[in-house]
């Protein structure tokens, strides 16, 4: 297949998919992206989309797996997201790091269960590689634990609303629930 044209001045088509494809997600479930509709908002054809990627799944897998997780959470674990002065709160104040968190929401709001527990995956060994923990070595009561805990992050991901901002998220990480699971996963390290 021919490579498509690149403007230098512009996005490329891949990241113009990529966007709309986030665009998407957060209006409505992955289930519902269609490759015409996806290609139509990104301005390219449907050859282009199938340039870059084999279909909306693996499109979908690969954007999740681009948007990088082990940074936030490794700040719920040090030092909750809600105190004015924390790492989280300051990297929230950055729109590159505030976009993949909404992504993210948007994956537990409306993706596809496979996307979710990518997800989750990801999230517990970010945990385990902050306290220093291969996933081998866990007993099973600690998978189940740590499973739990990212079961419940999904579901209050799913219920952030970008349009209000993340204060009611900050809220409950930096509280009781979040100091909880934050002792949780560091017993791990013992």
């Amino acid at each position: 297949m021919v490579r498509p044209r690149y403007d230098s001045n512009t996005p490329t088509a891949r990241e113009r998919l990529a966007d709309a494809f986030w665009d998407l997600v957060v209006k409505d479930s992955i289930d519902s992206i269609t490759v015409a509709g996806l290609s139509r908002a990104a301005g390219v054809s449907h050859n282009t989309f199938y340039y870059h990627f084999a279909n909306i799944e693996a499109m979908a897998e690969e954007l999740v797996s681009e948007t990088s997780f082990p940074d936030l959470a490794r700040h719920l674990l040090e030092d909750g997201w809600g105190a004015p002065t924390s790492g989280m709160a300051e990297e929230m104040r950055n729109a590159d790091t505030a976009a993949r968190f909404m992504r993210f929401c948007a994956i537990a709001r409306n993706g596809s269960p496979y996307l979710m527990s990518k997800l989750k995956d990801a999230l517990i060994l970010a945990w385990l590689e902050a306290v220093g923990r291969d996933r081998e070595d866990l007993t099973r009561e600690d998978e189940i634990k740590l499973a739990y805990m990212a079961s419940g992050i999904m579901g209050a991901l799913a219920k952030v609303d970008a349009s209000k901002g993340f204060a009611d998220m900050l809220g409950i990480a930096c509280g009781s629930i979040g100091d909880a699971m934050r002792e949780e996963i560091a017993s791990l390290a013992s």
